[in-house]
């Protein structure tokens, strides 16, 4: 079973003039799950929904094999969302700013298949995205 865990990180960055600093110019919500023990995953594949509609896949995230001690034989697998978080928005691309939506992971494995379960759900409100040097709606 794979967990799903949520996280916000978030920059404070000058946005107005007169320098106003707010608490976060633009939280990005990650997330990171615990990986699938198996010698055959080749990857996680990202789901989203809105309200009780079906999951649909938004992003693949494939492993990556490396070579660490330069021996021919790429032994070493990292993989993202499992080894280190990943940025929702650069992944859902079609996830609307102040729109909310439940996110969840499968694994799959060399030949595709895919986890029968998807991992438990986080639901994010996604936030909305400010280019650096915009400025910031305030009161």
């Amino acid at each position: 079973m794979i967990s799903l865990i949520l996280a916000v990180a978030c920059v404070a960055l000058p946005t107005c003039s007169p320098p106003v600093v707010t608490g976060c110019a633009t939280p990005t919500p990650t997330i990171q799950w615990t990986p699938v023990v198996s010698p055959t995953l080749a990857g996680y594949e990202l789901f989203s929904r809105k309200g009780s509609a079906a999951f649909q896949p938004v992003a693949q995230l494939p492993c990556d094999w490396f070579d660490p001690d330069d021996d021919g034989v790429f032994d070493l697998r990292i993989c993202r969302g499992a080894e280190f978080t990943i940025a929702v928005q650069r992944y859902c691309p079609t996830c609307n700013p102040g729109e909310t939506y439940d996110l969840a992971v499968k694994s799959y494995n060399f030949i595709g298949t895919r986890s029968v379960q998807f991992s438990p759900t986080v639901t994010i409100c996604m936030p909305p995205v400010y280019q650096i040097g915009s400025r910031l709606p305030y009161n």
